[in-house]
């Protein structure tokens, strides 16, 4: 991971089903670039405005493909899974973003939609891993 380092200011990330922000906050301070945001729900999406006024936004993932080819894709999967999840990996297919980084952080290891989404990740060529971080507010 170290090796990574160097290249972490270079990183821009998109940020799907961006919630209020946290995740996102946790990735700029590695020093990675916020380049666009997705959020469906109103009240949050307000939220992210009020914190990021200069960074696009858009409402759901078929929106997303209009916005910034980025490095790295954050998705924090949403319920329910199959109406959230199936687009997700239709735009990690049209986009092949270098990395994609899953915030599994309300689930278990053991759940099927982590199972799930880390067999289409594996069949789109990526290598899957899963890592425990905790992030304080």
């Amino acid at each position: 991971m170290a090796s990574l380092l160097p290249l972490a200011s270079q990183l821009t990330f998109g940020s799907l089903g961006s919630g209020i922000g946290g995740a996102d906050l946790g990735l700029i301070s590695l020093g990675w670039t916020l380049a666009w945001q997705a959020e469906r729900d109103p009240e949050k999406a307000a939220l992210l405005a009020s914190r990021w006024p200069h960074v696009p936004r858009c409402r759901w993932i078929e929106e997303a493909a209009t916005m910034p080819t980025v490095d790295i894709v954050h998705v924090e999967p949403q319920a329910p899974e199959a109406e959230y999840t199936d687009p997700c990996l239709a735009f990690i297919t049209a986009r092949r973003p270098t990395g994609v980084i899953i915030d599994l952080a309300s689930r278990r290891a053991a759940d099927p939609l982590l199972t799930a989404v880390g067999r289409a990740l594996g069949d789109l060529g990526y290598r899957t891993s899963a890592v425990l971080f905790r992030y304080q507010t």
